[in-house]
């Protein structure tokens, strides 16, 4: 029952939490670097435009340091209170913001992050919206959002996980890439044979490398990035 107050839920069996980076896993902590590391690829394509960064859905706040990290003014903004007093302890140089979103704004952004948000709305056109009238012209929203023909909907927290097809429909002037996980997965693997410290230093040599893309449609992993017009 503890766990349940904490954001988790059984499905058959397995547990799944609502913010997986309130885990200790390597495993979830590297997904959620190459999720980052790709929206901080394509912000950096923009760098001369692109200063105010908007973090959605930011959780503990580690993805929203890394943008700052990246060099980029930057604001978190979730509905967690505890998330968000977690991340301004642990990130106080950051603003973060408690709040379901979309909510009232007293300035634009030149960019918007969304990583794993979308599947969590009922109104996913809404919150499209909402994002496009925080962006200013040529504004970019980059987010990222399972592939459902992979994850079969098993997490109860996803209202809604998105078909190529229906991504396309959504924002149909975007660029949907996906990375391949293919690397991050033989991490569990490599467990097998290796002490946690080792698969860290493993990973992170291999963070330097480029990243690897695959076609979206057979990935796990949808990248979506869209520019307003």
């Amino acid at each position: 029952m503890a766990r349940e107050a904490e954001g988790w839920l059984e499905v058959d069996g397995e547990w799944y939490c609502e913010r997986s980076d309130a885990t200790d896993s390597i495993f979830e902590k590297n997904i959620i670097e190459a999720r980052y590391n790709w929206a901080i690829s394509r912000l950096s394509k923009h760098r001369d435009r692109v200063r105010g960064v908007l973090d959605v859905g930011c959780a503990l706040g580690y993805g929203t340091n890394l943008i700052y990290r990246a060099g980029f003014e930057v604001e978190g903004i979730d509905k967690s209170e505890i998330a968000i007093e977690f991340s301004r302890k642990r990130y106080p140089h950051i603003k973060f913001i408690t709040g379901e979103f979309p909510k009232r704004f007293n300035r634009k952004y030149d960019a918007i992050v969304a990583n794993e948000v979308i599947e969590h709305v009922a109104d996913y056109e809404g919150f499209i919206s909402s994002c496009f009238e925080l962006l200013p012209s040529g504004g970019l929203l980059m987010l990222t959002t399972p592939n459902r023909k992979y994850t079969n909907c098993r997490n109860p927290h996803h209202v809604h996980e998105f078909t190529l097809q229906e991504l396309r429909k959504l924002v149909p002037t975007s660029k949907i890439r996906a990375f391949s996980s293919r690397l991050v997965r033989g991490q569990r693997f490599l467990s097998l044979f290796m002490r946690k410290e080792q698969v860290q230093r493993f990973m992170f040599l291999c963070s330097k490398l480029p990243v690897v893309y695959q076609m979206p449609q057979y990935a796990r992993y949808f990248l979506v990035e869209v520019a307003k017009d």
